[in-house]
Protein backbone atom coordinates (compact mmCIF):
# COMPACT_ATOMS: atom_id res chain seq x y z
CA UNK A 1 0.00 0.00 0.00
CA UNK A 2 2.89 2.38 0.65
CA UNK A 3 4.10 2.06 -2.94
CA UNK A 4 0.63 3.00 -4.22
CA UNK A 5 0.50 6.09 -2.01
CA UNK A 6 3.95 7.16 -3.13
CA UNK A 7 3.06 6.60 -6.78
CA UNK A 8 -0.20 8.52 -6.34
CA UNK A 9 1.65 11.43 -4.72
CA UNK A 10 4.04 11.47 -7.68
CA UNK A 11 1.02 11.60 -10.00
CA UNK A 12 -0.55 14.48 -8.07
CA UNK A 13 2.80 16.27 -8.14
CA UNK A 14 3.04 15.87 -11.92
CA UNK A 15 6.19 13.77 -11.73
CA UNK A 16 4.94 10.75 -13.71
CA UNK A 17 5.23 10.48 -17.50
CA UNK A 18 2.17 9.99 -19.74
CA UNK A 19 2.35 6.19 -19.66
CA UNK A 20 2.70 6.05 -15.87
CA UNK A 21 -0.09 8.61 -15.39
CA UNK A 22 -2.57 6.43 -17.35
CA UNK A 23 -3.01 4.30 -14.22
CA UNK A 24 -4.73 7.18 -12.40
CA UNK A 25 -6.66 8.72 -15.30
CA UNK A 26 -10.21 7.73 -16.27
CA UNK A 27 -10.33 4.98 -18.90
CA UNK A 28 -12.52 4.80 -21.96
CA UNK A 29 -15.09 1.98 -22.03
CA UNK A 30 -13.35 0.25 -24.93
CA UNK A 31 -9.73 -0.70 -25.40
CA UNK A 32 -7.89 -2.39 -28.26
CA UNK A 33 -4.17 -3.11 -28.19
CA UNK A 34 -1.66 -4.67 -30.57
CA UNK A 35 0.16 -6.78 -28.02
CA UNK A 36 2.88 -7.76 -30.50
CA UNK A 37 3.94 -4.13 -30.91
CA UNK A 38 2.70 -2.84 -27.54
CA UNK A 39 3.08 -5.65 -24.96
CA UNK A 40 2.49 -3.29 -22.03
CA UNK A 41 -0.82 -2.09 -23.52
CA UNK A 42 -0.09 1.62 -23.34
CA UNK A 43 -1.40 2.70 -26.77
CA UNK A 44 -5.18 2.25 -27.03
CA UNK A 45 -6.09 1.69 -30.69
CA UNK A 46 -9.88 1.75 -30.18
CA UNK A 47 -10.14 5.24 -31.69
CA UNK A 48 -7.70 4.58 -34.53
CA UNK A 49 -9.76 4.40 -37.74
CA UNK A 50 -7.37 1.87 -39.30
CA UNK A 51 -8.47 -0.66 -36.64
CA UNK A 52 -12.19 0.05 -37.06
CA UNK A 53 -12.97 -3.21 -38.88
CA UNK A 54 -11.27 -5.30 -36.17
CA UNK A 55 -13.06 -3.36 -33.43
CA UNK A 56 -16.45 -3.84 -35.09
CA UNK A 57 -15.78 -7.57 -35.51
CA UNK A 58 -14.83 -7.94 -31.85
CA UNK A 59 -17.94 -6.01 -30.75
CA UNK A 60 -20.13 -8.35 -32.78
CA UNK A 61 -18.44 -11.44 -31.33
CA UNK A 62 -18.84 -10.08 -27.80
CA UNK A 63 -22.53 -9.25 -28.31
CA UNK A 64 -23.19 -12.69 -29.82
CA UNK A 65 -21.44 -14.38 -26.92
CA UNK A 66 -23.40 -12.37 -24.35
CA UNK A 67 -26.68 -13.15 -26.13
CA UNK A 68 -25.93 -16.88 -26.08
CA UNK A 69 -25.05 -16.85 -22.39
CA UNK A 70 -28.13 -14.82 -21.46
CA UNK A 71 -30.42 -17.21 -23.34
CA UNK A 72 -29.08 -20.11 -21.24
CA UNK A 73 -30.62 -18.61 -18.12
CA UNK A 74 -33.94 -20.25 -18.93
CA UNK A 75 -32.52 -23.78 -19.28
CA UNK A 76 -31.17 -25.87 -16.38
CA UNK A 77 -27.37 -25.91 -16.36
CA UNK A 78 -26.93 -29.65 -16.96
CA UNK A 79 -28.67 -29.29 -20.34
CA UNK A 80 -26.19 -26.61 -21.42
CA UNK A 81 -23.04 -28.62 -20.84
CA UNK A 82 -22.87 -29.80 -24.46
CA UNK A 83 -22.47 -26.19 -25.60
CA UNK A 84 -19.42 -25.49 -23.48
CA UNK A 85 -16.99 -27.70 -25.34
CA UNK A 86 -13.79 -26.66 -27.07
CA UNK A 87 -15.28 -27.31 -30.51
CA UNK A 88 -17.94 -24.61 -30.00
CA UNK A 89 -15.48 -21.80 -29.34
CA UNK A 90 -13.86 -20.00 -32.22
CA UNK A 91 -10.52 -18.28 -32.13
CA UNK A 92 -10.58 -14.49 -32.36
Amino acid sequence: MLAYKEWYNLFIGGKLNDVQSQFFKPRKPEALYNIDEDPHETNNLANDISYNEILLDLRTKLNDNISIKLSFGKIPNFQNLHYFTVSNFKSV
